[in-house]
């Protein structure tokens, strides 16, 4: 007997993977990391040392016991946002490939009206191949939107969030109403908040706010849409001027509905809104302001209303000068406050003469400072919080500029080039000033006298990160400062459980510190290798994460860089016999090896382990279509082969050279040795036909070689819209086969842009090269014998417009065969048929017949007059 092994890596092959978890928080994957730290899956990686695997499968089910495909099943680490996930398939089975720890299970529904997450399992020793069937605590929600009358109301939205806390995303419910105001949704239990019924725009209703409510089991029930009222009035400032433009809002108590409305050149504004208690404010935007001025605050409203409205601004006039009193142009001043219904900001500019004027909301104002233009003499100055209270007038003076400056280098004495040096005042999380050094590594920052921290950021390809090197260092004259990073070297390599290095494995790490996060991202060459310049200190949310699913992402402790080091990373392999048999043959023996795996046929069989045939007399051969034969769509065509103690066949096809097949027939016959095969409508230049023994699959043959299925074979080659006169019946759309093989139109159908106008009746054979014309009408066909191959249109009429049209021609199954849409260029003159060009061939297309000869038209025949 032939042993035959198959061999093969897993670089292009699908696995469940480790991923960030909580998809509230919008962060990059080193980001997100940096939240939790790894409890339950804190694992020595030390040279040499070998990662087991796990398998977790089973199937997913509803409540109701239906099967749940298309759900996310979870394995997630505990008091962490990392987990495995894959996708349950049609039946509701799923697996996954874990390193052996302790997971919550859980599935993740992603539903067009429903997204919610629920932990079904928690605390699971996985340790070996496990099989856990689940079901999920769904519910059903029959609901109906109705208005204050009882009347259905169409196309509402339903709108509600459970807060899930801790590691699962929030549930969010969202049906929609339909024509009978019904909707129903499967969704999970919990305490849904911020409930609200939101109508399309533009209709008789408008938000309802709705209380909270608990789903803690199937219900039906009623959401009743609120009857509208109107608050209107006028908004003024404070000066007595109009507030044009201002954005009116009225807020409910809990802030789960807002409704807005823009005034008019007048300053008036109308809301509508649904019954209730209202806090009433204004938002607006000025040169050098925005924000929001609450005006009522919790006035119920239950009848419509007129409410005039008065901002309470003040007006702030400002001068900025320089240390000398000379005013300066083009200067920001900056400052904010959080309060009422969101941030007001303030950023006038001075201009020419330094003064500038501003209306604005009074607060106490943070962040202060001014900004001059880049490229001037000053530099930004700090200025402390300020309250504005009333109308004032006031000087803001820019600080006098010195300049600090110098080399920056790493540690090992290479020069610093593209990093960026910073100085930030002590108590500010955020850098004030910013410069990046040159190809020298030189510096200048030019700030005012002041008391800063001083450090570096840099970023390469596998880090990012900041280090503060100098504290709280008074500067009150120019000065001169070199800086050395005091980075490090993290030399590693990473390899698998045999030590064998591994390519495309990123090691992930990350600590905030001083002005940020510190995130390491190397990624391992061909041989294993990286190295990567890094600042010292404990990062955490260590993990290698492997580009190639033969390995499994493996989380990594905590780990303290305090010096330059060498070190190996060691990974899992993924064992891929665990699922499926590796993808060999059902008659074969899966290996697992670090990195791929090998297939080879049991005692009995022969084959390369991933086809394995038994070792009998039995035979099968196909020997038609073998390679090079070009079959029509829509034609029957004999598959033919031989065999031998064989006593039925499966046949299929495949158009994509064998990457997909699909039936064609089941259980034929072995003896016949012959199937007739009516060629689907796709077209394919990589068309096999595969015979399998219908009790043994193993044993199978493919042909040869490829072979083409071509269609497009019957075209459109000439259409008469625009008929001599009035006459319709002299309509007439000519079909040709310029192919080579009879084609069968018995259930063909012609349409123009709206309707069938003709179907050919059965035994309707158009041979190769010749043509056939449908005509509007049996008079409008000639009574001579120039015109043979003619029929009239079964519905009385091709209905061709003079101004634009489409033509089309489809099979009997409604594939479209050809189709052209003209336009009324080609359908102006009486009498002038549109051709193809060139004449009688697939490609190309439509012009007036007479640029190809002298005749207006030639039904049946060819442009020039000559038969086909």
């Amino acid at each position: 007997m032939q042993l035959t092994v198959s061999t093969r890596s897993r670089s292009a092959e699908a696995s469940p993977s480790l991923q960030p978890f909580n998809d509230k928080v919008p962060m990059p994957v080193h980001a997100l990391l940096c939240q939790t730290a790894l409890v339950a899956m804190v694992l020595v990686s030390l040279p040499g040392a070998a990662w087991a695997q796990a398998a977790l499968s089973g199937q997913v089910k509803f409540s109701d016991g239906s099967i749940a495909s298309g759900v996310t099943v979870y394995a997630r680490v505990p008091s962490s946002t990392l987990a495995y996930r894959t996708t349950a398939d049609a039946a509701g089975m799923y697996s996954l490939q874990l390193i052996p720890g302790t997971y919550n299970v859980g599935v993740d529904f992603a539903f067009h009206n429903f997204s919610g997450m629920e932990t079904l399992v928690s605390a699971q020793s996985i340790s070996t191949p496990t099989t856990l069937n689940l079901t999920a605590h769904d519910i059903q929600l029959n609901g109906r939107v109705v208005n204050s009358s009882g009347q259905p109301v169409a196309n509402v939205r339903l709108w509600g969030e459970a807060v899930s806390g801790g590691y699962d995303s929030d549930r969010e419910v969202s049906p929609v109403s339909g024509a009978d105001g019904r909707f129903q949704v499967r969704m999970l239990p919990g305490d849904y908040s911020s409930m609200q019924l939101e109508p399309p725009t533009g209709g008789p209703y408008v938000i309802t706010p709705l209380p909270n409510q608990a789903f803690s089991s199937n219900t039906t029930q009623d959401f009743v849409l609120g009857s509208v009222i109107n608050l209107s009035g006028q908004v003024k400032f404070s000066d007595g001027s109009i507030a044009a433009g201002a954005a009116v809002y009225a807020r409910t108590s809990s802030g789960s509905a807002t409704y807005r409305a823009t005034t008019d050149a007048a300053g008036m504004y109308s809301l509508q809104f649904i019954p209730g208690t209202y806090s009433v404010g204004v938002e607006f935007t000025s040169p050098g302001f925005t924000g929001t001025a609450l005006v009522v605050s919790s006035r119920a409203f239950s009848t419509s209303s007129t409410l005039d409205l008065t901002t309470q601004d003040i007006q702030l006039n400002g001068r900025v000068v320089n240390n000398s009193g000379q005013p300066v142009a083009n200067v920001y001043l900056r400052g904010g406050v959080h309060r009422n219904n969101g941030w007001n900001g303030l950023s006038p500019v001075s201009g020419a003469d330094g003064r500038f004027q501003v209306r604005m909301l009074p607060a106490t104002y943070l962040s202060m400072k001014l900004e001059p233009p880049p490229g001037s003499p000053y530099a930004v100055t700090p200025l402390p919080n300020q309250t504005f209270s009333g109308n004032t007038t006031q000087d803001f003076v820019l600080g006098s500029v010195i300049s600090l400056s110098g080399q920056v280098k790493f540690s090992d004495g290479s020069i610093a080039a593209g990093v960026s040096v910073y100085a930030k005042e002590p108590s500010s999380p955020t850098a004030t000033y910013q410069a990046t050094t040159d190809a020298a590594g030189m510096y200048s920052l030019q700030l005012i006298p002041g008391t800063y921290s001083v450090g570096i950021e840099f970023a390469s390809p596998s880090f990012t990160g900041s280090k503060t090197l100098l504290f709280s260092q008074p500067f009150s004259t120019p000065s001169t400062l070199n800086l050395t990073a005091q980075d490090i070297q993290l030399n590693g390599r990473v390899v698998n459980s045999s030590g064998q290095p591994v390519a495309n494995v990123r090691l992930w790490g990350s600590m905030y510190r001083d002005n940020g996060w510190n995130a390491l991202s190397p990624l391992s060459g061909a041989d294993g290798r990286f190295q990567v310049r890094m600042f010292p200190g404990t990062y955490s949310s260590m993990q290698l994460e492997p580009y190639t699913p033969a390995y499994l992402m493996a989380p990594l402790p905590a780990q303290t860089f305090s010096a330059s080091l060498s070190q190996e990373f060691v990974i899992s392999d993924t064992n891929e016999c665990m699922v499926n048999n590796g993808g060999c043959n059902v008659n074969a023996t899966c290996t697992n090896l670090p990195g791929s795996r090998t297939c080879a046929c049991n005692s009995g069989y022969t084959g390369d382990g991933i086809s394995c045939v038994e070792e009998n007399p039995a035979a099968l051969t196909v020997t038609s279509p073998n390679g090079g034969e070009q079959w029509s769509t829509g034609s029957v065509r004999n598959i033919t082969w031989t065999s031998s103690r064989v006593s039925q066949v499966n046949l299929r096809y495949s158009f994509d050279n064998g990457a997909t097949w699909t039936l064609i027939a089941a259980n034929v016959p072995a003896g016949l040795g012959s199937y007739a095969w009516t060629l689907p409508a796709s077209t394919s230049s990589n068309a096999l036909v595969r015979i399998a023994d219908a009790q043994n699959s193993n044993l199978m043959d493919t042909s040869n070689a490829k072979f083409t299925v071509t269609s497009g074979r019957v075209i459109l080659n000439e259409i008469l819209a625009n008929e001599p006169g009035s006459a319709t019946a002299g309509e007439f759309v000519e079909l040709v086969n310029v192919g080579s093989t009879a084609m069968d139109l018995s259930g063909w159908v012609l349409w123009d842009a709206t309707a069938v106008r003709h179907t050919f009746a059965s035994g309707t054979v158009l041979a190769p090269g010749k043509a056939l014309v449908v005509f509007g009408a049996a008079s409008g066909i000639p009574l001579c014998s120039c015109t043979s191959n003619a029929v009239a249109a079964t519905t009385g009429s091709l209905s061709l417009g003079n101004t634009g049209d489409t033509v089309t021609v489809k099979n009997a199954a409604g594939t479209v065969i050809d189709t052209f849409t003209y336009s009324s260029a080609l359908a102006a003159a009486d009498g002038v048929s549109m051709n193809h060009s060139p004449d009688a061939q697939p490609v190309g297309s439509f012009v007036l017949h007479n640029t190809l000869s002298p005749l207006s038209a030639s039904a049946g025949k060819r442009a020039n007059g000559s038969s086909f």
